[in-house]
């Protein structure tokens, strides 16, 4: 699912194409988890923005994306003059530069507590959630690094089950680590580990059922 569709005339890997108009625009492939982040984060902001796919599997990668994007990740930013990768960094951008509800408070305990679940999605959650359990769904990979990231998974669920409500890192409205989880836990929904990871009644499953249904994050999902 996409909110925005990609820049006017463009296909996936054509060329930067151009952000001199105003509108940010979002680099990479719309089912990247990290992808979507950003666009949420953009989406939550009120900030207009344009999609350029790219194609995560392309090899060699673009010329043109690894001058944006120097080790190929996605997604890359680029807003007029500014040109940024790595998706905490466009993130804390994106909340500085537009107006729009913060998406890091400004009280000190606050913004910690953000960036420490922020650093969770990127340490745990990417690793054990997407790369591990859901890119190893239907026996893709062995058994016995499954079980290791099914434990992992366990444990950050109860260290994320103390900190949400009704949004992850105790915030009021969503933050930047919603902006990185949601994403994440969509694809842990999809498997049978989220059954009981995003357990309804549980702080993490009350945070599930209230971030997939805000509009500004639903249509970013996959």
């Amino acid at each position: 699912m996409s909110g925005s569709d990609p820049a006017p005339g463009s296909s996936p890997d054509d060329g930067p194409g151009d952000s001199s108009g105003g509108d940010p625009v979002v680099y990479g492939a719309p089912s990247s988890v990290y992808v979507q982040a950003v666009r949420i984060g953009l989406s939550l902001k009120g900030v207009a923005h344009r999609l350029h796919e790219v194609d995560a599997f392309a090899r060699p990668q673009a010329e043109w994306f690894r001058e944006i994007s120097p080790f190929g990740k996605m997604p890359a930013f680029r807003h007029g003059t500014v040109t940024l990768y790595e998706s905490r960094a466009i993130l804390a951008y994106v909340d500085a530069a537009f107006a729009g509800p913060p998406l890091v408070p400004e009280d000190a305990l606050g913004a910690a507590r953000v960036h420490l679940v922020a650093a969770l999605m990127d340490a745990q959650a990417y690793p054990h959630w997407v790369w591990g359990l859901y890119m190893g769904r239907d026996g893709r990979k062995p058994a016995g690094e499954m079980a290791r990231h099914r434990a992992a998974a366990l444990t950050l669920r109860d260290a994320l089950n103390d900190s949400a409500g009704p949004f992850l890192a105790e915030t009021a409205a969503p933050s930047l680590a919603d902006c990185l989880a949601a994403p994440m836990a969509n694809c842990l929904a999809a498997l049978p580990e989220g059954a009981e990871i995003l357990a309804p009644g549980t702080p993490l499953g009350r945070w599930w059922q209230i971030i997939r249904e805000i509009p500004e994050v639903a249509r970013h999902l996959d």
